[in-house]
């Protein structure tokens, strides 16, 4: 079989076939890396969040449910990680539980520009937590939008312990 030339059009670059073949390992590797797909060994240990919120720890036998564990994002190969998670986890539901227990549910409008639809964020640079009013974009954010600013503040204030877990 001849060593033919391929031509990749994109950056005019010709590779042999040889010379993909001497480098389809560390192709492989790093198409794995671009995908954020780890390559796990059999019997690697791992440590997942259950639906308790509770942190079990088992190995990677590349079942279904490994397999599934590690789409989630649920998969930690360091036990801290896992236990970080954890933290966030339960600071996230302590948020909401507040929120639900304080507040009444706020749904915005998001047809009515004019109508303040407040979110939290932490500020980097002065290294607190903060708040601004958005009037119609939707953003992804962890914490469901609040009415007023005065909430916003509230939230801050009782619930600092827990949104500072959220950012570490």
């Amino acid at each position: 079989m001849e060593n033919k030339i391929i031509n990749l059009n994109k950056n005019n670059m010709k590779i042999t076939k040889d010379q993909i073949l001497e480098n389809l390992d560390q192709v492989k590797k790093y198409i794995s890396e671009i995908d954020n797909k780890p390559n796990i060994e059999m019997e690697t240990e791992y440590w997942y969040i259950n639906e308790f919120i509770e942190k079990e720890y088992t190995s990677w036998d590349n079942y279904e449910y490994d397999k599934n564990t590690l789409k989630n994002h649920n998969l930690y190969l360091i036990e801290a990680d896992c236990d970080k998670q954890i933290a966030k986890n339960k600071a996230l539901n302590k948020i909401k539980t507040y929120l639900k227990d304080n507040f009444e549910e706020f749904l915005p409008d998001w047809e009515d520009e004019d109508e303040d639809k407040y979110n939290l964020y932490y500020d980097y640079e002065d290294e607190e937590w903060d708040y601004c009013s958005n009037g119609n974009f939707r953003e992804l954010f962890l914490l469901p939008f609040l009415k007023s600013d005065e909430q916003a503040e509230q939230v801050i204030k009782d619930c600092k312990k827990e949104l500072d877990i959220l950012i570490k």
